[in-house]
């Protein structure tokens, strides 16, 4: 049997890994471009995202970035509840090619060339278990989720910052959700001054069948244990995304930023009444990051 703490720290466990994939998807979005050289390094980020200096894209020396990232973050995804969480960062680069983790996700690109993307990514997307709503957390368990996938991507300059383009996929593999996900995006960045960066970035995300019926389906025995109404949630859009951030480089090794999101759940994931009767559709997040460069 296991005691209050080992489920304690399992709950902490898997709420940190669903919402720092996207904590760390929206600090890497709000980050600026690689190939805008303001003669720091903001931060660990992907394709279309962040800093200069010793990983600007141009040179073919070996960078490195390492971080930390703490956030207040929902419980579940459609939960009015919010938790603390934390999480590091990381990302190796030479010349256009990296690979970064960032929270409990790994994207990559492995193109050589200065504004074409492609690469693989690697998400752990915790269990939904033991969550602070009680009718939810008499809903069925949903597993752990091992994600594999693909990005894609393409970024030019654009007034003085720069503006991409991107699309990623993910499909569980370890039999959580048993689904995937397509999320295209679009964002922009530049530089407010030489140490000061911004960005924001525009995301919708499509669901499959498996994963909305895993998240947001009710049946039955659910509603039963539960006292929610019974619910089928269909494959489709499932929500909005604004995400932006601010940097700053106190160095030029060392940075600090703040960073923001607002998801809209659409749908059946906003109709479902895990979100409609017990959460909210308007999801938020904020935090702070810290990075070291060299």
């Amino acid at each position: 049997m296991q005691t209050r703490s080992a489920i304690g720290r399992q709950r902490v466990i898997g709420r940190t890994a669903v919402w720092l994939g996207a904590v760390a998807v929206a600090a890497a979005a709000a980050q600026p471009s690689w190939s805008q050289d303001v003669g720091t390094t903001i931060d660990a980020s992907p394709p279309g995202s962040a800093g200069v200096g010793p990983g600007d894209g141009r040179s073919d020396r070996l960078s490195f970035t390492l971080g930390a990232i703490a956030a207040l973050v929902p419980d579940y995804e459609g939960s009015e509840d919010y938790e603390f969480v934390a999480g590091p960062l990381l990302r190796v680069q030479r010349g256009h090619q990296f690979a970064a983790l960032r929270g409990l996700k790994l994207t990559s690109n492995i193109m050589p060339h200065p504004n074409w993307r492609l690469g693989p990514v690697l998400n752990y997307r915790g269990e939904r278990d033991d969550v602070e709503n009680d009718a939810v957390d008499d809903l069925s368990k949903v597993d752990a989720a091992f994600e594999i996938g693909l990005t894609a991507g393409y970024e030019a300059p654009l007034a003085g910052g720069m503006a991409g383009v991107n699309v990623e996929y993910l499909l569980d593999v370890a039999d959580g959700h048993d689904g995937w996900l397509l999320t295209p995006s679009v964002d922009y960045g530049g530089p407010i001054s030489r140490r000061l960066r911004a960005n924001m970035e525009l995301s919708t995300t499509y669901a499959s069948d498996d994963y909305m019926q895993s998240y947001f389906s009710i049946g039955a025995g659910d509603a039963a244990r539960s006292g929610l109404s019974q619910f089928n949630a269909d494959e489709g859009f499932k929500d909005i995304g604004l995400t932006g951030g601010i940097f700053y480089s106190l160095t030029d090794r060392w940075s600090v930023g703040a960073l923001g999101g607002w998801t809209l759940l659409v749908d059946d994931a906003a109709d479902s009444p895990v979100t409609d009767d017990e959460g909210d559709e308007n999801q938020f997040f904020g935090g702070l990051l810290l990075t070291y460069s060299w």
